[in-house]
C-alpha cells in the first residue's frame, strides 16, 4: 500500500510543480506582475495622507514656514503623475486623474485669485514707514527758542522703534477660516496687520489712511473669497474622500481609458 502511495504522491507533487513552473512563466511572459503596481498604490495612500496633514498646516501656519508651499505643491504634482503613469497602463480611469488635479486647484488657481496681493514681509516695511512718517510729522518744530522743542531730534530717532511697537507682525498662527477665503495663511496674515494699523493711534493720519484703504484694496474682495472658499473646501472633501477611498466615479470619465 505504502509503494502504491508514494507512486500516486510522486506523480501529484511533479504534476503540482510542474503547474506552478508553467504559473510562473505565463505570468513573466504576460507581464501582469502587480508588485510594481501595488507598490504605486502605497506610495499614493502615503501621498494623500501627507497632502491632507500638510493642507491642514498651511491654514494654520503663516509666513514662517516658507517651505510649506513648495513642499505641497511637490507632494501634489508626485501625486498628479504617478496617477497619469497608472491612467498610461491603464491601471487607471481618466476619472482618477481629475480627481488628482482637484488638488492642484488651491495652489494654482488660488494662486491666481490672489495675484496683486503684496507680501507680508513688503507691508510690513511700508505700514511701519508711513507710521514713523506720521510720528514724525506730528512732532513740534525744533528750535532754540523753545526749550520744549530741544527733545525733537530724539524723538525723531526713536519714532520706528515707536512705529514697530505700535504695529508687531502677526503671529505664526492664522485663523484657517481666514485663510481659506483669502486664498492663503500669508494673505490673511496682511489682512490682519492691515486691521491692526486701524486701531492704531496713528490711523487717522492721511498718509496711513491712504496706505490702509490701498492695501486692502488689493486683497481678494467678496467673489474672489467666495470662489476661493469653493475652492478650498472642494478640495478638501476631495483629499478626504482620496484618503478614505471614497472618490466617486466622475461621469463621462469613469469609462475612457488608454486602448
Amino acid at each position: 500500500m505504502w509503494s502504491a502511495f508514494d507512486s500516486v504522491f510522486d506523480e501529484w507533487s511533479d504534476a503540482y510543480d510542474a503547474a506552478v513552473d508553467g504559473i510562473e512563466k505565463a505570468i513573466d511572459t504576460a507581464g501582469n506582475n502587480d508588485g510594481f503596481w501595488e507598490f504605486i498604490d502605497q506610495v499614493l495612500d502615503v501621498i494623500a495622507i501627507v497632502l491632507v496633514v500638510l493642507s491642514i498646516i498651511a491654514l494654520v501656519i503663516g509666513a514662517p514656514l516658507t517651505g510649506l508651499l513648495g513642499a505641497i505643491i511637490f507632494v501634489l504634482a508626485a501625486s498628479f503623475l504617478l496617477t497619469t503613469l497608472k491612467f498610461a497602463f491603464g491601471r487607471a480611469t481618466l476619472s482618477d486623474v481629475a480627481w488628482s488635479a482637484v488638488g492642484l486647484l488651491p495652489f494654482g488657481l488660488g494662486k491666481l485669485l490672489s495675484r496683486g496681493v503684496p507680501t507680508l514681509s513688503s507691508v510690513i516695511q511700508g505700514g511701519r514707514g508711513v507710521v514713523t512718517a506720521a510720528i514724525r510729522g506730528a512732532l513740534p518744530r525744533f528750535s532754540f527758542l523753545r526749550p520744549t522743542t530741544w527733545g525733537t531730534p530724539f524723538r525723531s530717532l526713536f519714532a520706528p522703534v515707536q512705529s514697530a511697537r505700535a504695529l508687531p507682525k502677526p503671529g505664526m498662527l492664522t485663523n484657517p477660516f481666514d485663510a481659506i477665503r483669502f486664498g492663503g495663511s500669508q494673505t490673511a496674515q496682511v489682512s490682519t496687520f492691515v486691521n491692526t494699523m486701524r486701531s492704531s493711534p496713528y490711523a487717522t493720519s492721511p498718509g496711513v489712511q491712504q496706505f490702509i484703504s490701498s492695501t486692502a484694496a488689493s486683497l481678494p474682495g467678496g467673489i474672489r473669497q467666495s470662489l476661493n472658499s469653493v475652492i478650498w473646501v472642494g478640495s478638501s472633501v476631495a483629499d478626504w474622500a482620496g484618503v478614505a477611498d471614497a472618490q466617486p466615479e466622475i461621469a463621462g470619465l469613469r469609462d475612457v481609458r488608454v486602448g
